[in-house]
């Protein structure tokens, strides 16, 4: 039987206990690097998916104000509400296509 001094004993067994660490941190870390990715893939995904609504709707307001002023303008001189729409100027639409071309230029 040979003995072995204290020192080196406990350092086969760090040795060891390392080697065995190693692939245990390495799942770790690749796992995380999976959840990091696809949190980034779902938010990147959730904005190209979201952002065509959200132009949509911000142009659908842009459009919009300028008819509901001229509607309640309308409303306040007349104080007629049903036969609004029927009556409504049509250069009231085209100002506000015009000015919607202008904002995209």
């Amino acid at each position: 039987m040979v003995y072995e001094s204290q020192t080196t004993r406990l350092a086969r067994e760090r040795l060891a206990a390392l080697k065995a660490f190693i692939p245990l941190r390495d799942r770790v870390r690749d796992k995380l690097q999976q959840r990091q990715q696809a949190q980034t893939d779902f938010t990147t995904g959730t904005e190209q998916l979201f952002s065509p609504i959200t132009t949509a709707t911000k142009d659908v307001i842009k459009t919009t104000t300028p008819l509901l002023g001229a509607l309640e303008n309308i409303v306040a001189e007349t104080g007629q509400t049903r036969e609004i729409l029927k009556t409504l100027p049509t250069d009231i639409v085209t100002t506000s296509r015009q000015q919607q071309r202008k904002e995209k230029m």
